[in-house]
């Protein structure tokens, strides 16, 4: 598709027919993206089978942009995604639920959104962000064709200013930029770590003291037992508290860390042998980097297991439960995207050397 220079770019919507997403596209997607300057539509409701196919197949290859909501993992979704991918469209996703995303395409760029519109600023900003960084030219948009089969995104508009060349940043800056995420999310699993060896210690004392209650030889008391608990729920709370901050800070430095990885694997080809080796040093320090990463959500997936498992047994102590099973859940999110980057982009890397294992 051409676009003349009064003719507004165009964003696609692929979105579950379920109750409650007319309201997500008619008050956060459509105003976000006209926002961004971008003329807004979705196929019609599923009346006909066919007749709705040939909408989405048709909105798919003549838009500029794809946006995909992936909450429930709605297969109808799933399989749009694939049609926009195979067409080599640039592509942002959503999700009310960062951890249910599949595999496959977690380590995509994904922006979380709430249904609460009082709290749907920053995934506003996202997308809208996201948006006008296709059409200046300054955000890359990556796909399991464009990164393994070596087809670009089909970028089709082009923008009248003629793009985002000045300012712009290049190869050596992502490079920095990866060097630089990649300390802060390793910063963010230590962090994570301590905290919760913290929380391990106090969870220990209590279990310990309440044992000692009850084998008390006067009795126990449900007073006493309660304040140990209520105690400890106080922590768990604060652990949440801890989650949450660090989680919200780790979203943009994810992102950024993607964005760097994209541009980079498209850019870098293996034409010299400087550049072959440089390709070999990124390739080992993913291996180093992949053991460390999978052993951190393995124990994670345990422990958000073990959290969620535990009884409920006093009111402060369940609501602060639940808060931590939420953020915890939110970290084992971020981990997996991050372990799926780094495999994807080792993969990537490997078949530039030629299948190096």
């Amino acid at each position: 598709m051409s676009n003349s220079e009064h003719q507004k770019p165009t964003a696609f919507v692929i979105m579950p027919f379920s109750e409650g997403f007319d309201e997500i596209y008619n008050g956060f997607l459509t105003e976000t993206l006209r926002e961004a300057g971008f003329e807004v539509s979705r196929a019609g409701e599923p009346l006909h089978s066919q007749n709705i196919l040939k909408d989405i197949t048709r909105g798919i290859k003549n838009s500029d942009l794809i946006v995909a909501d992936l909450t429930d993992s709605n297969p109808n979704v799933l399989y749009e995604l694939g049609l926009a991918h195979a067409l080599n469209k640039p592509v942002i996703l959503l999700t009310q639920n960062i951890e249910a995303l599949p595999f496959d395409i977690n380590s995509y760029r994904t922006i979380p959104y709430t249904r609460d519109f009082m709290k749907m600023g920053e995934a506003r900003k996202s997308l809208k962000d996201l948006s006008i960084g296709l059409l200046s030219g300054e955000e890359n948009f990556g796909s399991p064709v464009s990164d393994f089969l070596d087809q670009p995104v089909e970028v089709t508009f082009q923008h009248p200013t003629g793009g985002g060349d000045s300012g712009e940043a290049g190869i050596l800056d992502h490079f920095a930029n990866l060097e630089d995420d990649a300390e802060r999310i390793e910063k963010y699993l230590i962090s994570f770590g301590s905290k919760t060896e913290e929380l391990n210690q106090v969870t220990r004392q209590t279990t310990e003291r309440l044992e000692s209650l009850k084998n008390k030889p006067d009795g126990r008391s449900a007073r006493q037992e309660r304040g140990l608990v209520m105690n400890l729920a106080q922590k768990l709370d604060g652990y949440a508290k801890f989650l949450s901050t660090e989680n919200d800070q780790y979203t943009p430095i994810l992102n950024r860390y993607r964005t760097s990885w994209e541009v980079i694997l498209k850019d870098l080809k293996p034409h010299t042998p400087e550049e072959r080796e440089q390709i070999k040093s990124l390739f080992n320090t993913l291996i180093t980097a992949e053991g460390p990463v999978e052993e951190s959500l393995s124990n994670i997936r345990h422990l958000t297991k073990a959290v969620h498992e535990t009884p409920p047994v006093e009111r402060t102590f369940n609501r602060a439960q639940k808060q931590a099973v939420k953020q915890l859940q939110r970290v084992e999110g971020n981990v997996e995207q991050f372990a799926s980057m780094i495999a994807r982009a080792k993969e990537t890397l490997g078949e530039m050397l030629g299948g190096t294992n």
